[in-house]
């Protein structure tokens, strides 16, 4: 079996339990060297040099501009990661190395770009979220502002998010019902292409993408290649403030778990003054297990991390929508997906 990176970092013999227990804990805390590893990986486009045909380590490294040994020492990770194999001094790209091609489809090149330069910075920070310190000015942690200030490229962030919507778009879109002219907003819509499956469903409606950060480039270009760009308008702007229209439908895709419970509140309330009076509004979210599984616990701590917010429950949700002026009209799971329905207060 092929050995992964740091597995026996202190070179201990694996006699004894401890011995085993010891250098699992100590491979556990160099996680970090995947993250980079495949961070600079992907900053070299060490996978598009070798796209057509295996390099030697010696042109990478011309070719790179990097130092040949520390180059090597990088590439042997990658090749226990297998991204690449190493022969003779030749590398090859394996097939999962074609994940990191930004032009494969499927591919996670925005995913390790968020991780390593997103969550591994703020994470140097764990400790605070703990304890309840509250992120200082140009902390790794506030992820919105560095956003606003340009210090982190918004697409390589709506990139990464858009993988993560993938399953709950589709899922949505089943569960959502529209009728003809009806208009749907979509906050804090990224690059989703949610509105544009949306829109083929329903070919008589329109919908708006409202975003603070995001140039709609992907979504754009989407919705013109499936004929429906015309009913698809686009708004920069922040749920935060009163919205600059009102519609009929107003949903919200696994974006209200980035913020506290008081922004959330305000939230809702702009989003209630932003609907016609029969309106509805849909929040889709991750099921959250109580407790919460492991990789529940790591979506909901790195939350934390990079944000104000939290994973919730739907409880949670309904609570705080009724505050705001909102009823639950339908309750949804499929599969770890929750999709919760309100109408305004009084018109159920």
């Amino acid at each position: 079996m092929k050995a992964k990176p740091c597995e026996n970092i202190l070179g201990l013999a694996m006699g004894s339990e401890q011995s085993r227990l010891r250098q699992q804990l100590v491979a556990a805390s160099m996680g970090m060297v995947t993250t980079h590893v495949l961070g600079v990986c992907v900053q070299l486009k060490i996978c598009d040099l070798l796209r057509d045909e295996p390099l030697a380590i010696s042109e990478l490294a011309r070719v790179t501009g990097t130092q040949p040994e520390p180059l090597r020492e990088l590439l042997i990770i990658l090749a226990s990661l297998d991204v690449v194999t190493i022969e003779e001094e030749a590398v090859a790209l394996k097939p999962s190395g074609r994940l990191l091609l930004a032009d494969q489809t499927g591919n996670v090149v925005q995913w390790v770009q968020y991780a390593a330069e997103f969550c591994a910075p703020a994470w140097m920070e764990l400790a605070d979220v703990l304890l309840g310190i509250p992120p200082a000015a140009g902390s790794k942690r506030r992820i919105y502002d560095a956003l606003s200030s340009k210090r982190y490229p918004a697409e390589i962030f709506h990139g990464a998010m858009q993988d993560t919507q993938v399953e709950i778009s589709a899922t949505l879109a089943e569960a959502i019902r529209l009728n003809p002219g009806e208009v749907v907003a979509d906050l804090g819509a990224g690059q989703s292409s949610f509105l544009i499956e949306l829109l083929m469903r329903y070919p008589n409606t329109s919908a708006i993408a409202f975003d603070r950060f995001s140039d709609f480039t992907a979504m754009k270009q989407l919705a013109h290649a499936q004929g429906v760009a015309g009913r698809l308008q686009t708004i920069r702007g922040s749920f935060l403030d009163p919205l600059p229209f009102r519609v009929d439908v107003i949903v919200f895709k696994n974006v209200l778990a980035d913020w506290s419970m008081e922004h959330l509140k305000r939230i809702l309330t702009m989003a209630r003054q932003g609907l016609n009076p029969d309106g509805r509004m849909y929040i889709a979210t991750t099921f959250v297990h109580d407790p919460p599984s492991p990789d529940e616990a790591v979506v909901s701590l790195n939350l934390r991390v990079l944000t104000e917010g939290g994973d919730r429950s739907e409880v949670d949700y309904v609570a705080i929508a009724k505050e705001a002026g909102f009823e639950l009209t339908r309750q949804e799971r499929v599969a770890a997906i929750m999709i919760l329905e309100f109408s305004l207060k009084g018109t159920a």
